[in-house]
């Protein structure tokens, strides 16, 4: 296997932030709190392919592949960033359409076959819970007791 160099690169200036203040969270945050006079990336020398190698390996703390929702929050991370330096992203635009789909795809073949939990809708409240809520209301409160009937009647 042949790894293909990163021809995305950060800035000099971000580089120098980050060795001299560190490159904890809050640090990096402070930094682009000045967009868009210092820039963290050079917008020229963007490339999708890299961007699309450090999505796929994004992993969870245990490891294990986040879901399409957590890789459509990074996609819209990087539209925020391109639209706070003030920078085109229209021309990659179609490019990230197109790796997104297969990811997308990719993803929901991989539930298909088992691999990962599929969730759908929100839990239930549990009778005992809404029980518990219902005595704890003060008298006062008519429309917190009839809300709370209501929604135990709709499940």
């Amino acid at each position: 296997m042949v790894l293909r160099q990163q021809t995305t690169s950060p800035t000099e200036q971000f580089i120098q932030y980050g060795i001299t203040y560190g490159f904890a969270k809050a640090d990096i945050r402070r930094f682009l709190a000045d967009a868009p006079s210092n820039a963290p990336v050079n917008f020229e020398d963007f490339n999708v392919q890299d961007f699309m190698e450090w999505i796929v390996s994004v992993r969870k703390e245990d490891g294990s592949t986040p879901t399409y929702s957590t890789y459509s929050c990074r996609r819209a991370g990087l539209f925020n960033l391109f639209r706070d330096y003030k920078q085109d992203i229209a021309p990659l635009q179609s490019e990230l359409k197109t790796h997104f789909r297969g990811l997308q795809r990719t993803k929901t073949q991989a539930l298909a076959n088992g691999e990962g939990r599929v969730k759908i809708g929100k839990d239930a409240l549990e009778f005992a819970l809404c029980l518990l809520l219902m005595k704890s209301a003060k008298p006062d409160y008519v429309f917190t007791h009839c809300f709370m009937t209501y929604c135990w009647n709709l499940m």
